[in-house]
């Protein structure tokens, strides 16, 4: 063969153009920097073949040579870069409200667990319009509508009615009468009646909205026919009747200034 091709004797490689002595693997030839490709010659016929061909495809004359075109091991796959967690900063303040409300709602029990097997986070059902008084008490009631002449009990009385139409409304669709228009208004016009259908009513809503938040506390209008009416038989039912009435306003507001 001239020198122009390259030449195989057994394992001996030659540069096709200079005719130098190169190695098997060379890209170029290391003499005259002539390109050799990936090619060599069969040593029996002279046939040009692979560099990593096993038998010559046109004789079948094996050539020795070893497979050296391994693949090319994959690149890793860029590993996914997660997106950074961000922290809100008002999730503590969050937690704390949450917190704060939910000591409000065992206070408002007395210390005690309200809550029938039902667990309850941070989250809301509807965020509340406003945050609700949960420390009304019978005593203070008492002592203050004593020294206001009565003035007190109205207001607390009013600010009930509107408590309970805030938290039930949005589920039963219903809305208390204002307690001052029923008072000074409806109550002499229908002789007194106007009253305790009034009282029966908004008890009879608590009581629904008690069970329908999962609170352990028995209220509704049966407490008001059997304490605040029967009761006056035995002189303190409606105060009983009245300490009920307010702790089951304490618990609902507590529970709505949590879940809304």
């Amino acid at each position: 063969m001239n020198n122009n091709l390259m030449e195989a004797r057994g394992n001996t490689m030659f540069c096709r153009q200079c005719g130098t002595q190169i190695p098997n693997n060379a890209q170029v030839c290391p003499s005259c920097g002539a390109p050799q490709g990936r090619t060599r010659f069969c040593t029996s016929c002279g046939s040009a073949i692979a560099m990593n061909a096993a038998v010559c495809p046109n004789c079948g004359t094996p050539t020795g040579a070893t497979r050296d075109a391994s693949p090319v091991a994959a690149a890793p796959a860029a590993a996914v870069q997660m997106p950074p967690i961000i922290i809100n900063n008002t999730s503590n303040s969050t937690n704390n409200n949450s917190s704060s409300n939910m000591n409000n709602l065992n206070n408002a029990n007395g210390g005690g667990s309200i809550y029938q097997n039902q667990s309850y986070g941070g989250g809301y059902g509807r965020r509340p319009v406003r945050q609700l008084r949960t420390n009304r008490s019978l005593l203070k009631t008492i002592l203050l509508s004593l020294i206001t002449f009565g003035i007190y009990a109205i207001c607390v009385m009013y600010n009930v009615t509107e408590d309970v139409n805030t938290v039930c409304s949005p589920y039963d669709g219903k809305k208390s009468m204002n307690y001052l228009l029923m008072t000074l208004i409806f109550s002499w016009l229908t002789l007194g009646i106007a009253p305790i259908v009034w009282t029966h009513r908004i008890c009879n809503r608590m009581g629904n909205e008690l069970r329908r938040r999962g609170i352990a506390y028995s209220f509704g209008a049966g407490t008001f026919w059997g304490w605040g009416v029967l009761g006056c038989l035995i002189i303190i039912g409606p105060f009983v009747f009245g300490s009920k009435f307010l702790k089951s306003m304490n618990l609902l507001a507590a529970d709505y200034n949590l879940r809304g």
